[in-house]
């Protein structure tokens, strides 16, 4: 994920920036981007790593990180495929690892899986 900030500064009744009227507006924008690294809740709640291909609005194109690397050393484009916008989540390498875990353990514990997908902060 990246963040960024966006400044705009706007004035009122013909006044410089110095002025009175000076007006400054500050907005941090939270957005995904093409290479950034996600974690995905596939069927059954199986997590996934992958990389941003194409951050469309409503289902983003993401892609395997092996797909990627070959992009990046090949111009191979890679295979990818549409996810919906609420299975992409910020990744967290500790959360990736716990997932994976609860997961594999899902017989004994599906509340736990549940659980730690209810506490993943989900992709701009």
């Amino acid at each position: 994920m990246c963040a960024f900030r966006v400044n705009r500064s706007g004035t009122a009744g013909g006044m410089g920036l110095d002025g009175p009227s000076r007006r400054l507006l500050s907005v941090i924008i939270a957005v995904m981007q093409k290479g950034d690294v996600v974690l995905i809740k596939a069927s059954r709640g199986e997590p996934g790593v992958r990389r941003v291909w194409d951050p469309a609005p409503d289902r983003p194109w993401v892609c395997l990180e092996e797909y990627w690397e070959r992009w990046q050393n090949n111009q191979v484009e890679p295979v990818c495929w549409q996810v919906a916008r609420g299975q992409v989540f910020q990744y967290d390498t500790a959360l990736a690892g716990e997932l994976e875990a609860a997961f594999a353990a899902r017989a004994k514990d599906a509340g736990r899986l549940e659980q730690l997908w209810a506490g993943a902060k989900p992709a701009s």
